[in-house]
């Protein structure tokens, strides 16, 4: 039961960039939002988790697209999930045409957060469990990130400055995940020249709170390609962005 949920959805203009092209942003808050669906269709409800001072995180995001969804179409949203491991909740989506052409595919993983230690919440604390319903084509969530992409020797870099606005919060009181490309598509050059997403890699390592100072490096590392970090004292995510 519940092995896939299923969200038919009309690609309005208010989700979509200058280009008429669906939002990165836009893409992830549709993942986001049909996770929580299948979230609650399983019983794992506001009461379960959210009331009980338990919140979902997202941990990676691995994506891959053939083409994006333009103003006016309608497409079919899905997602289902992997079995967890160690507390962390595999989870898949794929963006169909209504023609039938898989547009996107996309795995992510999960992990339950703990209101008041803001760490990872153990199985006894959350007790869920999901049933692994595989297609056997899946991608793969973890992608390796460029090391010491800020080196000297790899030539120039932009960085600035960020305190995270309170329009970019959400209900866990931190930046929402998908604020982060929203925060790209301002910065990089690329989605404002026209080009469009072709595959994207998030690795979320410490989350971003009201009054955190954060420093902003971004670089080009090929022709489209972008690697962006955002770092503390320590990484809070790194983001790796291809365009076409």
């Amino acid at each position: 039961m519940y092995e896939m949920i299923t969200k038919e959805r009309f690609v309005d203009s208010d989700i979509c960039n200058r280009w008429s092209v669906l939002r990165t942003s836009s893409m992830m808050m549709l993942f986001q939002k049909i996770s929580g669906e299948h979230s609650n269709a399983m019983g794992y409800t506001k009461e379960f988790l959210f009331d009980r001072g338990l919140l979902w995180v997202l941990v990676r995001e691995n994506i891959e697209v053939t083409r994006l969804p333009h103003y006016g179409d309608t497409v079919t949203v899905r997602t289902w999930v992997g079995k967890p491991r160690l507390g962390l909740f595999p989870r898949f989506y794929d963006i169909v045409s209504s023609e039938g052409e898989t547009l996107v595919k996309a795995a992510s993983t999960w992990a339950v957060m703990n209101a008041k230690t803001r760490s990872f919440a153990r199985q006894e604390e959350h007790g869920m469990e999901f049933e692994a319903h595989l297609h056997g084509d899946e991608i793969d969530a973890r992608v390796k990130m460029p090391r010491d992409a800020f080196g000297d020797e790899k030539g120039g870099f932009d960085e600035e400055a960020f305190h995270v606005p309170f329009s970019y919060l959400d209900v866990n009181g931190h930046m929402n995940n998908t604020r982060y490309f929203d925060l790209a598509d301002d910065l990089l050059p690329s989605p404002a020249d026209g080009k469009e997403l072709a595959a994207l890699s998030i690795e979320l390592a410490q989350e971003i709170r009201p009054g955190m100072p954060v420093s902003i490096k971004w670089r080009r590392l090929e022709e489209d390609l972008w690697y962006m970090e955002g770092h503390t004292d320590k990484p809070c995510y790194k983001l790796l962005l291809r365009y076409r």
